[in-house]
């Protein structure tokens, strides 16, 4: 199953990619935030249980999306329920246990 968090038609502005580690010893936490200016809208996209996060060619005002998360539950790996990728820019990338999507 794949679930995309921001559609082809809506590609936004990166606004915050923030990356916590909780503990010092924790997983990672991943909360991506991508603006539209046209429509004012504001995408949140919070991953907990990071690893092996990848991020290349970021920079002010960048684009970013559409985002997917591939459902990998069924290959049952431990601590590894999802892939997240950027796959049209190819800027990031990701495993994660869950992941929680508001829009704004």
């Amino acid at each position: 199953m794949e679930y995309r968090i921001v559609t082809p038609v809506d590609r936004k502005h990166l606004k915050r990619l923030t990356v916590l580690e909780v503990t010092g010893v924790g997983p990672l936490t991943c909360e991506v935030v991508l603006y539209d200016p046209r429509s004012g809208r504001t995408v949140t996209a919070t991953f907990e249980g990071v690893g092996e996060l990848s991020v290349a060619r970021l920079g002010g005002g960048q684009m970013i999306g559409p985002l997917k998360a591939l459902d990998m539950r069924d290959r049952q790996l431990e601590n590894i329920k999802y892939k997240v990728m950027d796959f049209e820019e190819e800027r990031l990338s990701f495993f994660c246990v869950t992941f929680s999507v508001s829009d704004q």
